[in-house]
C-alpha cells in the first residue's frame, strides 16, 4: 500500500545532510576571512615592493600611509592603495600624533624599516621591512 509521504530513510537522510551542511557554514567563514587578509598581504607586499622599486628607479623617496582609523594605505606620490581588513592590526613604522603610520623608502634602496600584522594568532599575516635593505618579506 502506498502513502504519500517520506519514508523514515528519506527522512533520516535529509536531516543528515541538514546536519552536516549547518557544521560546515561556520568553517566557511573563516575560509572566507583567511582568503581576504591572504588577498590584502599580497596587495600589500606588491605596494611595498613597488614603492621601493619606484624609490630607486627615481632616485627620490617614496612613502606608504597606514590609516588605522580609516583602514586604508596608500603611497605619496600616487602608485598604489588599498583598503586594510577589518580585525586586528599592528602597523610600527614611524609615527606621528595626529597622522597615519609610515613607512619610507629612500633613493638608495634603504627603507625606514616597519612590521605590519594583520589578524591575530597562528592566521595572522606579517609583513616585514627591513630598514638596511628595503626587503619586503611575509613571515
Amino acid at each position: 500500500m502506498n502513502r504519500p509521504g517520506f519514508s523514515l530513510l528519506e527522512a533520516l537522510v535529509t536531516v543528515s545532510i541538514l546536519g552536516l551542511t549547518a557544521m560546515a557554514i561556520p568553517n566557511m567563514k573563516g575560509w572566507v576571512e583567511a582568503a581576504q587578509r591572504q588577498m590584502t598581504t599580497r596587495a600589500i607586499v606588491s605596494g611595498l615592493t613597488l614603492a621601493r622599486q619606484t624609490a630607486t628607479a627615481q632616485r627620490q623617496p617614496v612613502e606608504v600611509f597606514f590609516d588605522l582609523h580609516g583602514r586604508t594605505w596608500w603611497t605619496e606620490p600616487a602608485l598604489a592603495k588599498g583598503e586594510l581588513p577589518g580585525g586586528p592590526l599592528d602597523v610600527l613604522g614611524i609615527c606621528a600624533p595626529g597622522r597615519p603610520a609610515l613607512i619610507r623608502f629612500d633613493a638608495d634602496g634603504g627603507s625606514s624599516g616597519g612590521r605590519l600584522t594583520l589578524g591575530e594568532g597562528d592566521g595572522a599575516s606579517r609583513i616585514a621591512i627591513d630598514f638596511v635593505t628595503g626587503r619586503v618579506d611575509v613571515e
